[in-house]
């Protein structure tokens, strides 16, 4: 499976855990609904997003990101 789609279902499991909406999560990281669901249809989509937005996604789900040698 692609890793942004794999991002993709991450972010979603998050946004129920937490109970946020889409709505919230772009009032919270300043970016509109639209944006946001666009977002998501991308990253199902196995198509990429920026590290700007990635990061203030994670920020705003309380998770972090780290890069491990393999």
């Amino acid at each position: 499976m692609n890793n942004n789609i794999k991002l993709y279902a991450e972010i979603i499991n998050l946004l129920k855990e937490k109970n946020i909406t889409q709505s919230e999560l772009a009032r919270k990281i300043g970016v509109t609904r639209v944006d946001i669901s666009l977002t998501l249809k991308n990253l199902k989509a196995g198509k990429s997003i920026t590290t700007l937005k990635l990061f203030s996604i994670l920020d705003t789900l309380d998770k972090t990101f780290t890069i491990n040698d393999k």
